[in-house]
């Protein structure tokens, strides 16, 4: 069976849903190396679940045995083109499988699938570089305005007690004016810096203007 997306993903396998039967259309040196040889070519959830086992996060083992599970996959699939699971691949990094649907039957029964795995470490990356330019103040590490509202927004509409402090930095403009901007950045980031060590993890630091929150 030759599929142009194939070019897309690291393996790919196609799947009898009646009978669980399926065979391998594309797999790489490296994703063989992880799943082994498995020589059963009957028992896709058999199969699969070896793959899951060596693949996935601990963590991550009773979501993916859910996602791959044939028996439900039919109704989980009505109406849609592809469903996706993501998990952390222990070698690669970040997977996404994916099951899509081939063909069905006279009375709509769903046939053939086609079950593919892609890595997408570098996707995870760029979204969360993205992520990270959205949200934060690039000269302190802290989170911007936006972003810090917005988490400062939902603690209250969660009914989350806390204290909310605004810090000014006093004759900050003598410090530009007197030293430069440059030096002027560094007192900026110092403070914040010194924000940072004193504030809990879950506590909410941003930079607004030229204060402190």
């Amino acid at each position: 069976m030759d599929c142009p997306c194939s070019n897309f993903y690291e393996s790919m396998h196609y799947i009898n849903v009646q009978t669980q039967k399926y065979h391998i259309v594309k797999t790489t040196s490296q994703s063989a190396a992880q799943m082994g040889e498995y020589e059963i070519i009957d028992d896709f959830g058999g199969h699969a679940k070896c793959m899951a086992e060596k693949m996935c996060m601990e963590s991550q083992l009773e979501e993916t045995a859910a996602f791959i599970n044939l028996n439900t996959l039919e109704e989980r699939l009505a109406g849609k083109n592809s469903i996706i699971h993501e998990f952390i691949d222990k070698k690669t990094g970040w997977c996404r499988s994916r099951f899509i649907p081939v063909d069905y039957d006279e009375n709509g029964r769903l046939l053939h699938v086609l079950f593919c795995i892609e890595c997408i470490e570098e996707e995870k990356k760029r979204e969360n570089r993205l992520i990270y330019l959205a949200q934060t103040d690039l000269m302190t590490g802290l989170y911007n305005r936006g972003s810090g509202e917005r988490q400062i927004s939902h603690l209250l509409q969660e009914k989350t007690g806390g204290l909310l402090c605004l810090i000014d930095c006093d004759k900050f403009k003598t410090i530009n004016d007197t030293y430069g901007h440059s030096t002027g950045d560094k007192v900026i980031i110092a403070v914040a810096e010194t924000m940072q060590k004193s504030c809990r993890d879950k506590d909410v630091v941003l930079r607004l203007g030229c204060c402190m929150l």
